[in-house]
């Protein structure tokens, strides 16, 4: 049996380093979560995961190639609440489901999403950028199929959105808690609705 993933990372393909891999993935998120990328190294994740460091580091030659991973899975992460979200409001149209979902992510999971961001990581990883082009073609997707927005701005408006949801992760990562405040995450979407619904 296939070894379950934890959220946001990527699912564990069977075969024999499956479990290996799976809690080698698993600690690395943990440790990820509890003190951010600098806190994660091979071999502290070796240790946490009970795995012998050679072994860690022929399935993850150095920490980029673990991070990539890390990252990779958080965008199927997003990608698949972008395309099913997993607490949809039926009153809502598929933007505002896809934005409500992109958030409360965001605030979940503030370190993955800020690994996710990365520029130098993802400057140097091709991988990295395509799972972002894939997750932003499913946003896309959700603002086209809104129907206050116009078909010939539906993509400079998603990617106008897109740009203000890297923004919400960089502000929830430069808090001292990494999160996003409750009264911040209200007064943006009372300002989004405000933008929105005068001039849309």
């Amino acid at each position: 049996m296939t070894p379950p993933s934890p959220p946001g990372l990527p699912a564990i393909q069977p075969g024999a380093d499956a479990g290996l891999r799976a809690r080698a993935l698993a600690a690395a998120y943990d440790i990820l979560t509890e003190g951010g990328v600098g806190a994660v190294s091979v071999r502290t994740i070796a240790r946490r995961a009970g795995i012998g460091p050679s072994s860690m580091y022929y399935y993850f030659p150095n920490k980029a190639v673990l991070l990539v991973q890390i990252a990779l899975g958080g965008f199927e992460a997003l990608v698949r609440e972008l395309e099913h979200p997993s607490d949809p409001d039926p009153a809502a149209g598929p933007f505002a489901n896809a934005a409500r979902g992109f958030v409360d992510a965001v605030t979940r999971r503030p370190r993955l999403f800020d690994l996710m961001f990365d520029g130098e990581l993802m400057a140097a990883h091709e991988p990295l950028r395509a799972a972002e082009r894939r997750a932003f073609t499913a946003f896309a997707a959700c603002v086209a199929g809104d129907p206050r927005f116009p078909p010939a701005v539906a993509e400079p408006l998603a990617l106008t959105f897109w740009t203000l949801g890297r923004g919400i992760t960089a502000t929830a990562l430069s808090s001292a808690d990494a999160q996003l405040p409750a009264d911040f995450r209200a007064s943006v979407g009372e300002a989004l609705a405000y933008l929105i619904d005068r001039h849309l």
